[in-house]
């Protein structure tokens, strides 16, 4: 019986003594997210990552503290953005996407665990950012200027991009499956090859797009504007083309239209 209390007690010192650490190691990597040093702050969105995956306990706070370093330095604010819908692109910035910033929005892009949780992005400038073959999936970017950004062959799946700023984005070979773009304005826009399968794109502004070969079976693009719009090879097998404008649509050569619809001349 005393062996039986005594090993009890030791595996309570071990729980007590794990938290301990995991508290001590959640504290010194959000103090590194404040350093001067490139390495230093990398090594701390690495550390809050590997706690989140151990920890359900840290699993949330680990992440929204990403989710909020992100947001602190990327919104629409931030020097070259406005809260206001650009009537056109602003000027490129000088410098490139801080590689730190690059890695806090791919961990928060390839968390695992708690689906149902979706980091709060929404409404940060990310215009002319390099994120290419980015892992963003189930993220809020909903009003977030994405002018002119390369998301060539990134995983957008599920993220929720309703009324994003996305202007002459390069979103080539990126999939965009089940995500949710109401209101989005992507005029001039690449996307070629996208993947946007069961995508919403009610009310999107799709003016002069490039939508060579893209997937868009079963997507909503129910009130969307395609004036000027490139649909080569588009499959719009199941789409939802209510109101829809395609008077101006070019080159729909190799279209798959939905059963029953009347395509353009």
């Amino acid at each position: 019986m005393a062996s039986t209390f005594t090993s009890c007690g030791a595996a309570s010192d071990r729980d007590l003594a794990r938290k301990g650490q995991q508290s001590d190691r959640y504290t010194a990597a959000v103090g590194q997210l404040g350093s001067d040093t490139l390495e230093t702050r990398l090594g701390g969105i690495y550390a809050l990552e590997q706690l989140g995956t151990e920890s359900t306990t840290y699993y949330l706070p680990a992440y929204e503290v990403i989710a909020a370093y992100v947001r602190s330095r990327f919104t629409l604010t931030s020097v070259g953005c406005d809260s206001r819908r650009p009537q056109s692109p602003p000027p490129a910035p000088q410098t490139p996407l801080d590689f730190d910033l690059f890695t806090a929005v791919e961990v928060l892009g390839r968390r695992g665990a708690d689906e149902s949780y979706v980091p709060d992005l929404s409404g940060i400038c990310l215009s002319y950012a390099p994120l290419i073959n980015a892992t963003m999936r189930r993220i809020n970017l909903a009003r977030a200027n994405l002018v002119s950004v390369d998301l060539t062959g990134a995983n957008l799946t599920r993220v929720e991009l309703s009324y994003a700023e996305m202007t002459s984005a390069n979103l080539a070979n990126t999939d965009l499956t089940w995500s949710n773009l109401h209101g989005a304005n992507l005029a001039g826009a690449k996307m070629a090859n996208a993947g946007l399968r069961g995508a919403q794109l009610t009310m999107a502004w799709l003016f002069s797009v490039d939508l060579t070969d893209a997937d868009l079976t079963n997507a909503d693009l129910t009130g969307a504007n395609l004036d000027g719009a490139n649909l080569t090879g588009a499959n719009l097998t199941g789409a939802d083309l209510s109101h829809a404008n395609l008077t101006t649509a070019t080159r729909v050569d190799r279209v798959q239209w939905p059963r029953d619809f009347t395509p353009p001349r």
